[in-house]
């Protein structure tokens, strides 16, 4: 009798520590947090212009752009944007009758602080490539030709103001590093400077 119930209690205790280790697996397997989770994850996106403005040459430079991308669970910013130098921008040391053309874009990853708030801070870091070229004053002909196989880096540092539910405004800083320049008159320094942001952003956050 002592045995049978020595081996009755030896299975309960062994169905009862399955039944343990099963509902722990369960319920680790639900906490598990994915990027992609179609049961947890929200995913919304926006779109807008960015207007950047800083340096080329040691000359004021402003550059208009674009930027657009997905926004998961409020907070993790996958997407791409562009800027194209609007000003005019000569050599110095050199006599010419043209103006530089300086194109650059690529992918961008951000992180939303505290999305909830009206006020936020938003750091990011775009990676991508341009191209610089030379247009002349009087024809505007744009000729990408000093280098198209530039590599760029630019981390920003953004504050962002919840205007509406569907507009938001950002004002911020960001570093640009070029690389991949090197020519007789140009250096990669020319165009590598710290700037100011402007963003204008549209959409669902």
């Amino acid at each position: 009798m002592i045995m049978i119930n020595k081996k009755v209690i030896s299975v309960l205790c062994i169905l009862f520590l399955a039944h343990i280790s099963s509902a722990q697996q369960n319920n680790e397997e639900s906490n598990l947090i994915t990027i992609f989770d179609s049961e947890s994850s929200k995913i919304t996106g926006f779109g807008g212009s960015n207007l950047n403005f800083s340096s080329v040459m040691n000359q004021f430079a402003f550059f208009a752009g674009g930027k657009g991308g997905i926004i998961i669970n409020h907070k993790t910013v996958f997407g791409i944007e562009g800027y194209h130098l609007t000003t005019d921008i000569t050599h110095k040391k050199i006599e010419t009758n043209q103006n530089l053309n300086f194109i650059y874009g690529g992918f961008f990853g951000a992180y939303i602080v505290n999305w909830k708030s009206i006020v936020h801070l938003i750091p990011s870091v775009m990676i991508g490539w341009g191209g610089i070229g030379e247009k002349d004053n009087h024809s505007h002909n744009e000729h990408l030709d000093v280098s198209d196989s530039l590599f760029i880096i630019q981390p920003s540092l953004e504050l962002e103001f919840n205007i509406y539910k569907a507009f938001r405004v950002g004002l911020g800083v960001n570093y640009r590093t070029v690389s991949g320049l090197n020519t007789d008159f140009y250096s990669n320094n020319d165009f590598s400077s710290l700037g100011g942001i402007l963003s204008l952003k549209f959409g669902k956050f």
